[in-house]
């Protein structure tokens, strides 16, 4: 029995690296949204959220910009827009399972965030309050959530920025940090 274990532990291991994947993708298509893709999100393997904007150059918001959602329901082969009315660049995206999720974005002059709770058909805006820009934000659950991001001073020098929320989103409550620069996701949840 203490030579079969040996044998097995070597030989499984090698199986699962040998072993094609199920799961992989059997061929990538090139795609051209209509705009730049700055966060993706699955819910599942057909369905998923992208969001971005246009009026981007360099990395940077140039105006006129509006934020953008597109969703599909086919594993990437179709794109449809969604209707929000966002009038900021979206950077972020996540969703705590097939139904709730939440994009955030901004430019240099307010902070936005918008919540589906029906798989990203429809979006409502959810105030922070805050001027600056969202990159990044994650849910460990459908209440609580972390979003990220920088604030500018007069001078154009960024700090940190991060909201907080234990309700769903209804309340933002920031915490602000003397240290320079800028977060992005991932974050941890």
């Amino acid at each position: 029995m203490n030579r079969i274990f040996p044998r097995l532990s070597v030989l499984f291991p090698a199986v699962l690296v040998l072993q094609p994947s199920a799961y992989s993708q059997s061929a990538w298509h090139a795609q051209s949204p209509p705009f730049e893709i700055t966060g993706v999100c699955f819910t599942g393997p057909l369905t998923g959220i992208a969001v971005g904007g246009d009026g981007l150059a360099n990395g940077r918001a140039s105006r006129p910009s509006a934020g953008l959602i597109l969703r599909t329901t086919d594993g990437g082969i179709t794109w449809n827009e969604q209707a929000t009315g966002v009038p900021e660049i979206l950077y972020g995206v996540s969703f705590t399972g097939p139904d709730v999720g939440t994009a955030v974005g901004g430019g240099f002059d307010s902070a936005v965030i918008f919540r589906t709770t029906d798989g990203g058909v429809s979006w409502k805006n959810q105030a922070c309050g805050m001027k600056g820009g969202l990159t990044g934000v994650s849910f460990a659950n459908d209440q609580v959530g972390t979003a990220v991001g920088s604030v500018y001073d007069k001078n154009w020098n960024p700090s940190m920025l991060i909201l907080r929320t234990t309700d769903g989103g209804t309340a933002w409550v920031p915490k602000r940090d003397s240290l320079y620069g800028s977060l992005r996701g991932p974050l941890l949840r």
